[in-house]
């Protein structure tokens, strides 16, 4: 089955993506998360990912951006240009419990919306930063 994931990319951008299945690891380099998805077979397999942006693109997340993966256990967002979470954003992984976001916004603040970790029972560890 393949799943929405998170590598919202622009379409004319590449992305790099390895996914380690002893590990159940996906990791991908983008240019940045936008609003456009695409898919990826591996995503379902996968109980963490991370993705590293390019800090120069500005990111954006749209609510329900990462699709329904339900066994995603760790999230890791580096790099990425990020002015706000918006509400639901991460609304499909509800067995998330590590989540950390980067952003490389550093002339502004990050803003994370009430509800932005809506439906996220599970999480035990989150952690925000602007660089």
């Amino acid at each position: 089955m393949i799943l929405p994931l998170l590598l919202m990319c622009e379409v004319s951008s590449g992305r790099n993506c390895s996914f380690d299945a002893s590990s159940e690891r996906l990791s991908c380099a983008v240019e940045a998360l936008t609003t456009e998805t695409s898919s990826v077979a591996s995503a379902s397999h996968a109980r963490e990912v991370e993705v590293t942006c390019d800090k120069t693109h500005e990111a954006l997340l749209r609510p329900d951006h990462f699709g329904r993966l339900p066994d995603l256990r760790s999230l890791a967002l580096s790099a990425c240009t990020l002015r706000k979470i918006p509400a639901r954003a991460f609304s499909g992984l509800s067995g998330l419990t590590d989540l950390s976001v980067t952003s490389e916004a550093a002339e502004t603040t990050m803003e994370l919306e009430s509800e932005a970790l809506s439906g996220l029972n599970s999480l035990r560890y989150e952690y925000f930063c602007c660089d």
